[in-house]
């Protein structure tokens, strides 16, 4: 008789792609992301304020969110990351709200 394991293996995270933030005037973001991972698997949004610490912000399944609490003016890095039973995939790319010289620009094409 053959012995049969009855626990299955994790799913390896796949890191997730094409992050994309936006920002709104009310201090919100919309991020939206390529999940590249089967239902189940958590995502992990960080985020760095003014090129600090990553932090984590936010943990959800689905494959966009909205986060409130950004005010206009303050260079947000975000990026995403896959877990699934502790395993942990890399990074997704970098999305950036009102980047360093994003205002002055503004106001010069404005002037």
């Amino acid at each position: 008789m053959a012995v049969h394991d009855s626990a299955s293996s994790p799913i390896m995270p796949t890191q997730p792609t094409n992050l994309f933030a936006t920002a709104f005037a009310d201090g919100s973001v919309h991020l939206k992301w390529t999940k590249n991972n089967p239902y189940g698997v958590t995502f992990f949004i960080e985020a760095s304020v003014d090129g600090g610490a990553w932090t984590q912000v936010f943990a959800t399944k689905r494959g966009s969110l909205k986060l409130y609490g950004f005010p206009a003016g303050t260079t947000t890095s975000f990026r995403i990351k896959a877990e699934n039973r502790g395993i942990v995939s890399a990074s997704s790319n970098e999305s950036i709200i009102y980047p360093q010289g994003s205002q002055e620009s503004f106001l010069q094409i404005a002037a």
